[in-house]
């Protein structure tokens, strides 16, 4: 969580500054999130969470996981 956090403010902080989007900005930005994506444990993906079979996590902690997956789109 903490990892995403840090991208999202690295992004915010380059949108609050038009001399900041480059293009080659935009694509390390799109990279760090794309690296954690797949750093993410693959029962905390999106599709394991909203299979007929999810993991084993109460219904707030699935509800947390869909959120950092949201905010992160």
């Amino acid at each position: 969580m903490s990892k995403v956090g840090l991208i999202a403010a690295e992004i915010a902080t380059t949108l609050d500054s038009p001399e900041l989007v480059t293009h080659e900005n935009i694509k390390m930005l799109t990279a760090k999130l794309e690296a954690w994506r797949a750093e993410v444990p693959r029962t905390l993906q999106i599709p394991a969470l909203t299979s007929n079979n999810p993991p084993d996590l109460t219904v707030y902690q699935r509800r947390a996981v869909l959120m950092v997956h949201v905010c992160t789109h």
